[in-house]
């Protein structure tokens, strides 16, 4: 395992809630994003969706570079 599977395996999970908060988008609007594919998929657990945080940071990181454009 490299460093950077390594890290990413290490990373926090984040509820719907929590991912919310730290992209500073609606709930409604994560998952709409989800389904047209605009937005890291959850990883499911049992019944449970949740993100990993370093998923979100590189998610925020290719947001940053294209300006913010959806």
């Amino acid at each position: 395992m490299n460093d950077k599977q390594e890290a990413k395996f290490r990373s926090p999970v984040l509820k719907v809630g929590a991912v919310s908060e730290y992209v500073q988008l609606a709930v409604r609007t994560i998952w709409a994003h989800v389904a047209r594919g605009k937005f890291p998929k959850p990883l499911s657990m049992g019944r449970a969706k949740r993100w990993l945080k370093s998923d979100l940071d590189a998610w925020l990181e290719a947001q940053r570079q294209k300006g913010g454009q959806n």
